[in-house]
């Protein structure tokens, strides 16, 4: 932005001239430009847009919402439905920790915008959706195999010269 003092147009009632060509502020992009010069008046056209790491950004917010419920729900359904393993402490705290991680990654975004954008209903519900279900669906499993014994047990006959 620059600011001349005097008569750059050859008006002597104008007495500032300003030439503003583009201002980022943030992630927006505010660009003026002059629209006309009359005897009183300088009026100004001003565009504003957005920077293309403000455009690029919310892009990869989205994707790595999608990873990050992808990968927790492939956790989940190996665990819970397929009984891949056992469920540990470890694994319902993955759950609980994404909860909280989830939120504050959402807040990163270029000039926090309000909830109930497009970046919530295309990506955030439904990663906090998969979060929140898993974490119940882990903590439910882990309250129901707790009435078997912690490792197999093989139930062997016991044999002795008397019972043979």
């Amino acid at each position: 932005m620059y600011v001349w003092r005097g008569n750059p147009v050859g008006n002597p009632k104008i007495g500032l001239h300003l030439n503003v060509t583009s201002v980022t502020i943030n992630a927006l992009r505010f660009d003026a430009v002059p629209a006309n010069y009359s005897t009183a008046v300088i009026t100004y056209n001003l565009n504003v847009s957005r920077t293309s790491v403000g455009q690029v950004y919310p892009v990869f917010l989205i994707v790595a919402f999608w990873l990050i419920a992808s990968a927790l729900g492939f956790v989940a359904c190996s665990i819970i439905i397929h009984e891949y393993r056992r469920v540990e402490a470890p694994v319902i705290s993955l759950f609980s920790g994404s909860l909280f991680a989830v939120p504050a990654l959402r807040n990163t975004a270029p000039l926090s915008p309000p909830f109930g954008c497009t970046l919530d209903y295309s990506s955030f519900f439904w990663c906090m959706l998969v979060c929140v279900l898993g974490f119940f669906g882990m903590v439910g499993r882990y309250i129901y195999q707790s009435t078997y014994p912690p490792f197999p047990v093989k139930i062997v006959p016991y044999e002795t010269a008397d019972n043979k």
